[in-house]
């Protein structure tokens, strides 16, 4: 059977979330994978560079690369890639991300649905009119469902989403086709850093020796808001030792209102923007940090419980969506709609190290139940579903 994965969703190396997990899906299927044709699909050639090399394919005479000329998300990405990809022959697609065109008849495609944020955050997700159009509505999803032969949803969160959400007449989503398969954890995270590569991390992106982590992009559902004006109402004593890290990309209509809403923190550094993190550097931020805090009020998975996890750091969690799911006894949760709540957790645990070593100790325990072999050889038995006998 040749299996091949739409890699453009590794879109820089810069990686985001949908990056690491192609990356990452990638590297065990072809592991997993060893005796048959692997085709990882690009549109970028200093990215398949990047990928190949981490990926360490060049004495792998099994893995192939192939080219497109479009990205994913692109108008082409609606209309050709089926085509395209049709001329290398693959018997099974891997889509990391379901918002793609990749279909055709001759091959079957296993389509990765990570959440469903563009249909809940339509308004503020779906701004210019090709998302709109295409990406968060009814028909176009329904439309890539349906043409999908299977869908790995992440957490048994999003699965009932999206059971949920098509279950109309017209908007049908079969629970037959649909399979559960959870994320894991890179190695890397389990690696404790050194007191030099700690420091080294830190001076690099500002952060001060004790503080409270935060690990997200910066949009609405994201809840950073709440969990600023929480940290406001922590007493003095508790943020004059912990200071507030938030890390994550530049999001050119979010950033500024949060930035605008903390001035005065970020002028006292008891909040720092460290702005996109390295994904080698990740892990000592995480191991430096005290406490971890995800107050998101909506999540497909929640990959960083993970990390903060295999990192040893403990967990202030949102109670929402998938969270519970991911992180089960190894997190404190809160309400994220009720910033008091929120206030009191961190200062309880900021003021419970016996708590946080607890939590740490569960966290490494529960941790054991995600890998990403796991992952790919879930994936690979539902390729094998629908590939050739």
């Amino acid at each position: 059977m040749h299996i091949a994965i739409d890699c453009r969703w590794i879109r820089s190396k810069s990686i985001d979330g949908i990056g690491r997990y192609t990356i990452n899906i990638s590297k065990e299927l072809i592991n997993q994978y060893k005796n048959s044709r692997v085709t990882l699909i690009f549109n970028d050639e200093e990215i398949e560079r990047w990928v190949c090399e981490k990926l360490e394919v060049k004495d792998k005479k099994n893995v192939y690369t192939y080219q497109l000329s479009y990205p994913v998300m692109d108008m082409w990405d609606m209309i050709c890639p089926g085509i395209d990809i049709a001329k290398i022959s693959p018997d099974v697609l891997v889509e990391p991300n379901y918002i793609t065109g990749a279909f055709h008849w001759s091959y079957d495609t296993v389509s990765v649905v990570h959440d469903l944020t563009q249909v809940m955050y339509f308004d503020e997700l779906c701004t210019k009119w090709k998302t709109r159009l295409l990406w968060g509505t009814p028909f176009f999803l329904s439309t890539f469902f349906s043409l999908a032969s299977r869908i790995i949803a992440v957490s048994q969160h999003t699965r009932k989403d999206l059971l949920k959400l098509f279950d109309s007449d017209f908007f049908k989503v079969s629970p037959s086709k649909v399979r559960v398969v959870h994320e894991g954890v890179a190695p890397h995270f389990q690696e404790s850093a050194s007191k030099d590569e700690l420091e080294r991390v830190k001076e690099k992106y500002g952060i001060p020796n004790e503080y409270v982590l935060c690990v997200s992009r910066q949009q609405s559902y994201k809840n950073l808001d709440g969990l600023v004006e929480a940290y406001r109402l922590l007493p003095d004593a508790v943020t004059d030792q912990y200071k507030l890290v938030l890390t994550g990309s530049f999001n050119e209509e979010w950033t500024p209102k949060l930035k605008g809403s903390v001035k005065d923190l970020i002028e006292d550094r008891s909040i720092v923007f460290t702005g996109f993190v390295d994904d080698e550097d990740l892990p000592a931020v995480y191991q430096g940090a005290t406490l971890f805090c995800l107050p998101s009020k909506y999540e497909g998975f929640g990959l960083p419980l993970l990390e903060a996890m295999a990192s040893n750091c403990p967990i202030a969690s949102s109670d929402r969506a998938s969270l519970p799911e991911v992180a089960g006894d190894a997190a404190v949760y809160f309400d994220p709609e009720d910033v008091e709540d929120i206030a009191r957790t961190l200062e309880d645990l900021l003021n419970s190290p016996e708590r946080r070593n607890e939590l740490v100790r569960i966290g490494r325990d529960r941790m054991k139940q995600f890998s990403w072999e796991e992952a790919a050889l879930d994936i690979l038995s539902v390729c094998k579903e629908v590939g050739p006998t």
